[in-house]
Parts: C-alpha cells; sequence; structure tokens
C-alpha cells in the first residue's frame, strides 16, 4: 500500500520560483491603450473558438478601447486563422506561436502581447454573455484601484447546455472580495471566463508560472490578489465550458491536477503570515481529499480505472483513513485486473 501513496508536494525555494515566473514588460511607449484586450489562447478547437469569438464581438465598442487577439499554439487541426477572419471581418488580429509552448507558455505570450489596460485571457472554449465588458467596467470605475476583477461564471458542455455556476458568491453590500487571499490560498474562486487582470499589476507580479499545466491562473490570481483588492461583479457574465476533451481531463486521469492544487496550496499559504488563515491552514488537506475522492468516483463512471486510483491514491495521501484506504485498495484491484483482462 506504502508504495501507492504519493508525497505531498514540497515549496520550490525562491530562486526556483523567481526561475519560473516571466517578467511582463510594459508596454512600449506611444504605444495605443485600450481599455481591454481580449486575448483568446486556441489550440485545435475551431468549432469553440467561432462560438468564443462571436460572444467577444457582438458588444465591441471598437478598436479604440478594445483589442481582441487570437493566439495560436500551433494547431495540428483546422485552421484558426480562417475562423479570426470568417468572424472578426477585420476586428480580429492574429497570432500563431513559432512553435508549440504549451498551456502556460501561450497564456504568457497572451499577457505580452496585450496592450489595454486590462486583461481577459478567454479560453477558445469558453465564451462570455452579453453585456460583459460593461459590467466589469462599471466595477472597473468604482475608483478602488482594484487589482483583479473576478466574477461567477455559468458552467455549460459541450453542446453549450447551461449547467451550475460556480464561482464566489457576490458581496451584500460593496463590490469587494473580504479576505480574498485566504479564500484563494486554498480553492480557486474563479475561471478565466469570469476574471480580468490590471496590466499594470502583472508588470509588478509576473506572468503566469511555468510550475504549473493545471492551476497556473490559481497561483497566479494569488500573486495578484497580494498586488491589491480584488473586485467583484453581481452576477455571473462568463460561460466555462467543461468537455472530454480538455486538458483538465486529462490531467485528472494522471492525478496532476490533485498533485498542483497540492503545491499551489503550500506554496500560497507558504506566502502569508504564519498566524493568518487558520481555518483554511486547518481544513485544506480534507477538503482537498474529498475532492479527490469525488473524482475518483467520477472518473469510474466514465470507464477510466486508471483515474479512478490515481485519485483514490491522492485522497489517501491527503486524508489516510480508513475508508479511502478501502477506496485506494480496491480502485487498485480493480485496475490491475482490467490490465490483465
Amino acid at each position: 500500500m506504502a508504495a501507492l501513496v504519493p508525497r505531498l508536494p514540497r515549496v520550490p525555494d525562491a530562486e526556483t520560483l523567481a526561475r519560473h515566473v516571466p517578467a511582463i514588460d510594459p508596454v512600449p511607449a506611444g504605444t495605443p491603450r485600450p481599455l481591454w484586450s481580449v486575448m483568446i489562447p486556441t489550440y485545435n478547437c475551431d468549432d469553440y473558438l467561432r462560438i468564443a469569438l462571436a460572444s467577444v464581438i457582438e458588444q465591441d465598442p471598437g478598436s479604440p478601447a478594445m483589442q481582441i487577439e487570437v493566439i495560436d499554439d500551433c494547431s495540428t487541426r483546422g485552421d484558426p486563422a480562417a475562423v479570426a477572419r470568417e468572424i472578426g471581418r477585420g476586428r480580429v488580429a492574429f497570432h500563431c506561436n513559432e512553435r508549440n509552448l504549451g498551456v502556460t507558455g501561450t497564456f504568457n505570450t497572451c499577457l505580452r502581447r496585450a496592450t489595454g489596460r486590462w486583461i481577459h485571457v478567454l479560453h477558445a472554449d469558453d465564451a462570455v454573455l452579453p453585456g460583459f465588458y460593461a459590467a466589469y467596467q462599471r466595477v472597473i470605475e468604482t475608483g478602488d484601484d482594484l487589482a483583479m476583477v473576478i466574477g461567477q461564471v455559468v458552467v455549460i458542455d459541450e453542446h453549450g447546455r447551461w449547467g451550475n455556476v460556480m464561482g464566489p458568491a457576490p458581496p451584500v453590500h460593496g463590490h469587494v472580495l473580504q479576505d480574498f487571499t485566504c479564500r484563494q490560498a486554498v480553492r480557486h474562486l474563479g475561471q478565466f471566463a469570469g476574471w480580468v487582470m490590471r496590466r499594470d499589476v502583472l508588470e509588478r507580479v509576473g506572468g503566469f508560472s511555468t510550475l504549473f499545466q493545471h492551476t497556473a491562473d490559481w497561483d497566479l490570481a494569488f500573486r495578484i490578489g497580494l498586488a491589491g483588492p480584488v473586485g467583484c461583479v453581481p452576477r455571473a457574465w462568463g460561460c466555462y465550458r467543461v468537455h472530454g476533451g480538455s486538458d483538465t481531463g486529462r490531467l485528472m486521469v494522471s492525478g496532476t491536477n490533485i498533485y498542483e492544487r497540492a503545491l499551489v496550496t503550500r506554496l500560497c499559504l507558504s506566502r502569508l503570515d504564519a498566524a493568518a488563515c487558520a481555518q483554511a491552514r486547518a481544513t485544506w488537506r480534507r477538503e482537498l481529499a474529498e475532492v479527490a475522492q469525488g473524482a475518483a468516483w467520477t472518473l469510474d463512471a466514465a470507464g477510466s480505472t486508471e483515474g479512478r486510483v490515481n485519485q483514490a491514491r491522492w485522497a489517501f495521501a491527503l486524508e489516510p483513513t480508513p475508508y479511502r484506504a478501502l477506496l485506494l485498495a480496491l480502485s487498485w484491484l480493480k485496475h490491475a485486473r482490467g490490465r490483465r483482462g
């Protein structure tokens, strides 16, 4: 049993962390500065890209106010440049990486190429609802010197059907999220479709850490939260798509999603005062174990015994209860029997 149980990741030293956080240089003097930069990273998802682009173009305030650009990570099928021309009709710029940079590398390309004062990195398989940018602008213009604005998102499937709403509950009074860093340290409060970042803050805190594939956004949002207050819109304006071909699905099977969540949680907590966030420190392992346990059953229902056993391993490592020991043993036996079969 011991050989099946992974060890919790250690927080890298300061030098390693700094090496993996790329600098975001200021926009060159004389460059036009719109309010918005909507940067859309894409890879092999032309059909979803059409939907994402159309949802932005429908509320386009014009080039003086919004930069819209598609960043392709060397797609191997489809023609994202043609999609950008078709949907954008001259309003959408297109950039293709010189080589495949992977998810986090492409996100950083988005940040570097953005010239707007506020950046929205919108996944090509996500979308925004009518009124998104006007609603976020109203919060930005409150004058509270916000570093970031986030909001809830509607979860949609591969067919665009609406599911649940996820993300932080909007404040009852005002629009600034209280205790953001304590909450963000142990649970990612937003999804790309529902948060926007101030570019000059990124120039101070750096871009997406290349230590991560799955939780680079979690880490960056936390670092932004350390730099200034975080605002929240009053309702969901973004759509976050969950489908079988997503990177999240692949990382769940390997268990990388839980490994990275454990690593980013320990890293975020290490950046806070040791006496701060006592409740979050006391409960994060149990809560993450419950996430892994639930994912084990989800993957089992989807026919992935490999995913089930990898999630069960992490559930037990995080909180070694008798039930999770039984779950791990049964998961391993089912997976081994399937491989022999």
